[in-house]
């Protein structure tokens, strides 16, 4: 008897500090225009950053068309929410999500690559001033020049859903439970 009234209280505890995790963001996405569909899942902070959008921390996914593969990495932005241009490629980027406005990529966008065979492309997607998307991309094998792809006056963002806190929280109390009853359905003797 003493033991389980130790062990419940434990394992509350233990679950309700669990509910209070932070947990990253997910967004699907999904962009088509001029033969290009780039689609997949950023992952973000969940903490507003200073621009009042969320850090992309990660992307996965595929880009469809000429030069397009698997994406294979985020382009870390060292200048956390402020742009960051690089000189070598011609990429202005600050990789910031906006899910909740009508323009989800500011104008400096997200930075990522893709891998195809022994190709490697760089590519920018990132929101016009007039609310619509522009996909840059940038290929070795094009002599080394970012080209304009194709442009598009929307791109779908979704949110992932999680399972929600109270959700977590009565799974773990009715687990518990059962494994309480089912201790005591073992001990009881006729």
């Amino acid at each position: 008897m003493r033991i389980k009234s130790l062990v419940i209280p434990a394992l509350l505890s233990a679950l309700m500090s669990l509910a209070g995790t932070a947990h990253a963001g997910q967004y699907s996405f999904d962009y088509k225009a001029g033969g290009y569909d780039v689609s997949g899942i950023f992952t973000t902070s969940n903490i507003l950053n200073s621009v009042n959008g969320y850090d992309i921390t990660g992307i996965t996914g595929t880009v469809t068309g000429t030069g397009g593969g698997t994406i294979n990495s985020l382009i870390n932005n060292p200048n956390g929410a402020n742009p960051t241009t690089d000189y070598t490629l011609g990429f202005v980027y600050d990789n910031v999500l906006f899910p909740n406005k009508a323009t989800s990529l500011d104008i400096d966008g997200v930075l990522f690559t893709t891998k195809s065979g022994n190709t490697t492309s760089t590519w920018n997607l990132w929101g016009t001033a007039t609310g619509g998307y522009e996909l840059y991309s940038y290929t070795a094998n094009n002599g080394g020049v970012a080209d304009v792809i194709s442009t598009a006056s929307s791109l779908t963002v979704t949110a992932v859903s999680e399972p929600d806190t109270n959700t977590l929280l009565l799974g773990g109390l009715a687990l518990v439970g059962f494994v309480g009853r089912r201790r005591n359905k073992n001990f009881n003797v006729d």
